[in-house]
């Protein structure tokens, strides 16, 4: 479906981009790992075309809510699931629906059972 990929920024910056890069030919980006407010992700998309554009992931309270439900303690906000999950997330619907989200906004409102079993799973970070 996808395959993720890392690249090297410029020595100065010393971090790497992580991009992924869905079968049918969408480039995603993360513009940041962690933004000021947690439960809203940005990438930068490119299309096959080469055309850019911004998209923003967010979760809905509810969705957050039963992630953590499924784990003995809570994710904290700075956790690198939330943004994996948006990733795999943005990734998923581009591959299955070929365009970008309308708006450039895709709300997250339920989780899939990978993700949630993901979260059930995932080391606090």
């Amino acid at each position: 479906m996808f395959e993720e990929k890392i690249d090297a920024q410029d020595t100065g910056s010393r971090c790497a981009l992580i991009k992924w890069v869905t079968e049918n030919g969408y480039s995603i980006v993360r513009s940041c790992d962690v933004g000021e407010d947690w439960r809203e992700h940005r990438f930068v998309v490119r299309n096959p075309n080469g055309w850019e554009r911004e998209v923003i992931i967010e979760f809905d309270p509810a969705a957050v809510e039963l992630a953590q439900r499924r784990r003995r303690s809570p994710l904290s906000p700075r956790s690198s699931f939330w943004v994996n999950c948006a990733e795999r997330s943005l990734a998923t619907y581009l591959w299955e629906r070929d365009q970008y989200p309308p708006n450039g906004r895709l709300i997250l409102e339920e989780l899939c059972l990978d993700d949630l079993e993901a979260a059930r799973c995932w080391n606090s970070d």
